[in-house]
């Protein structure tokens, strides 16, 4: 077992809170627009938090690349048929198209290897008229710290902040863009 992951998962808490704030609107949307026997697909799913909130008439499909934490999950919900956990990239996703009508990712895209691929395999495996919902940390905003540079220095985190000022004036000029 990697150590990381397991110290990451308990300092991050075992269970997203899904009873207020962002999640709830999140759950509440989905809860009040699915149909029957339709899926959804939860991108960097973790410990499937998500799932747990999941009604029965609903097929959850969770991806995650920690083995840990989908070890947890497949335990966690061994015992709901319309749950499944699989180890997955979310810039390489093994689904056909137009598969699911909801593709959810709760503050995942900020970790993803590949976000600008992963947004465009979300996108190729919902469903047309489907629902994309993510939510994300606002890293448009110069100063904010993405978490895969937590661990550098402080000089190369001043280095970074320099070089987001740099690009996001550039963007606001028009001279390029994501």
């Amino acid at each position: 077992m990697n150590n990381y992951e397991a110290l990451y998962y308990k300092m991050a808490g075992d269970e997203l809170d899904f009873g207020t704030g962002s999640n709830k609107k999140i759950l509440d949307y989905v809860l009040c627009n699915y149909k029957k026997d339709e899926e959804l697909l939860e991108i960097g799913c973790g410990q499937g938090g998500l799932a747990g909130n999941i009604p029965k008439d609903l097929l959850y499909t969770g991806i995650d690349v920690s083995d840990y934490a989908l070890r947890n999950a497949k335990i966690k919900y061994k015992h709901k048929d319309n749950i499944k956990f699989i180890k997955e990239y979310s810039h390489k996703l093994s689904f056909g198209n137009d598969k699911f009508a909801f593709v959810v990712s709760i503050f995942s895209l900020e970790h993803f290897l590949n976000p600008k691929e992963s947004l465009n395999e979300m996108c190729r495996v919902l469903k047309k008229g489907g629902s994309l919902i993510i939510l994300a940390p606002n890293l448009e905003l110069p100063i904010s710290l993405p978490n895969a540079i937590r661990h550098k220095t402080i000089l190369y985190k001043i280095y970074f902040i320099f070089l987001r000022i740099f690009d996001y004036l550039f963007r606001l000029l028009g001279r390029y863009s994501f």
